[in-house]
């Protein structure tokens, strides 16, 4: 998984094709979440507030 950011303690990921839908993954520490690109939503997964 391509690493495109890491800021903060925080890396994003992003693959083109997965899903159907475009989307990237953020980590921090132990913390995993799926965002979609689009709205900033949340798919999957948790993230701390602040990191959000």
């Amino acid at each position: 998984m391509p690493t495109i950011a890491a800021f903060h303690g925080i890396v994003i990921y992003m693959y083109w094709a997965a899903h159907g839908i475009a989307h990237l993954h953020a980590i921090k520490g132990d913390h995993e979440a799926t965002f979609e690109i689009s709205s900033g939503a949340l798919m999957e997964g948790e993230m701390p507030t602040r990191a959000k």
